[in-house]
């Protein structure tokens, strides 16, 4: 749900590029996490 959130984040901001990589990488990095825990 946050995803989407953050997408519709991304829409209002027209996509500058700054916040556009630094959420893709927060959003990397949230998956990262995820797939951890989910192994462990």
């Amino acid at each position: 749900m946050s995803s989407i959130f953050i997408l519709k984040l991304l829409l209002k901001l027209n996509f500058k590029p700054n916040f556009l990589t630094l959420i893709g990488k927060l959003i990397f990095g949230t998956l990262l996490v995820k797939k951890g825990l989910d192994i462990s």
